[in-house]
């Protein structure tokens, strides 16, 4: 009898084309929560109706909110009912949800910086009240209007963290998700421990819901065709395929279109 997983709830992340976006997927995941990208539009009523979802972290972007072609999100974003990050553009959509003001600061802050932080804020829990994380914006938050509160400031005197007064709702204008802000693992951990989060997920995990799903998804009896490009993508789909429903209903097919690197295809066919 299949095992199954042990865990389904998840945190979705809404992606506004950071470019670390994966590395906050990864961090969340190396805190055993299982966390999924999603579109940063992605209809309230889907991250409303599923009971799965434990909490929403927003990323930051390379667009300011008040550009044209800036990333469109649904007003009620805010409204769900769970708790919530914003980090960098996600922190100035909570901002401007919440009738604050964002706007082109005197100075644009990139790279490292220490930070004044107000530990009182439950995602600073354990954290000292001054400290190094990694700013990368132009975009500040100028008033934070009165259902926020700020919670952090840069050496520049910038907000740097907001928090609502009444609701689990945070901003941080550094990136947590990244080396360079020295206890930012601890700041995401204090967020999922905030959501509820069992801390439950492992690899293993989603390896049997894969092979799960590819047993429900593939036709009984029938083989599969897979084409392997020798890319990291392609590869484990092979590999997951192969475990879960047998070489025998399995063909892996590789195109050498002459563009491979020399020797390449001979290794990726072995």
């Amino acid at each position: 009898m299949s095992v199954q997983p042990q865990s389904e709830e998840y945190i979705a992340i809404l992606d506004a084309g950071s470019q670390y976006g994966k590395v906050i997927d990864r961090r969340v995941r190396e805190l055993r929560v299982e966390s999924r990208v999603m579109p940063l539009n992605t209809p309230t009523e889907v991250l409303r109706g599923d009971p799965s979802i434990k909490g929403v972290i927003i990323s930051g972007g390379p667009s300011s909110i008040y550009d044209s072609n800036a990333p469109s999100y649904n007003k009620d974003l805010f409204e769900l009912g769970k708790p919530l990050l914003g980090i960098c553009y996600g922190m100035q959509l909570l901002t401007e949800a919440f009738g604050g003001e964002v706007g082109r600061a005197d100075v644009r802050e990139d790279g490292q910086d220490e930070i004044t932080v107000d530990t009182t804020s439950p995602i600073f829990a354990g954290l000292s009240q001054r400290e190094t994380v990694l700013l990368t914006h132009g975009d500040s938050i100028i008033n934070p209007g009165t259902e926020l509160k700020v919670m952090a400031r840069s050496s520049a005197n910038i907000i740097a963290a907001v928090q609502h007064q009444t609701r689990p709702l945070f901003g941080v204008q550094f990136h947590p998700e990244v080396e360079l802000t020295k206890n930012g693992v601890q700041i995401l951990r204090n967020f999922l421990e905030l959501c509820g989060c069992a801390f439950a997920f492992t690899m293993e995990d989603r390896e049997e819901k894969a092979l799960r799903l590819i047993r429900e998804r593939t036709a009984k009896g029938q083989k599969v065709l897979c084409l392997a490009s020798g890319g990291v993508d392609s590869t484990v789909c092979a590999v997951l395929l192969l475990k879960a429903i047998g070489p025998e209903r399995v063909v892996c097919v590789h195109i050498d279109h002459g563009f491979m690197r020399l020797n390449e295809s001979e290794l990726v066919v072995a």
